[in-house]
């Protein structure tokens, strides 16, 4: 049997990966899609305040909506609300 080269290796595992980190992003975002109305409503005045530069308002929210089971991740797309 032939052994794969580097590059093919590189490849395939790369394209893994990828699919591994795809399968994520829609996982988070189907929990995000998920949350409570008012957790949503929750995560997005955090954004609003996070975009005030309203930290101590931020801090709090995070902490209704921590105390709530769920938790807020920043991320480059946006938030995601996933249960704890």
């Amino acid at each position: 049997m032939r052994r794969p080269s580097c590059a093919s290796w590189n490849l395939l595992i790369g394209c893994w990966g990828c699919n591994y980190i795809d399968r994520a992003k829609k996982l988070a975002a189907a929990e995000s899609e998920n949350a409570p109305a008012e957790i949503q409503k929750l995560a997005n005045e955090r954004v609003a305040a996070k975009t005030a530069r309203d930290w101590a308002r931020a801090d709090a929210l995070r902490d209704q909506i921590d105390a709530a089971g769920w938790r807020v991740e920043d991320t480059k797309d946006g938030i995601k609300v996933i249960r704890k």
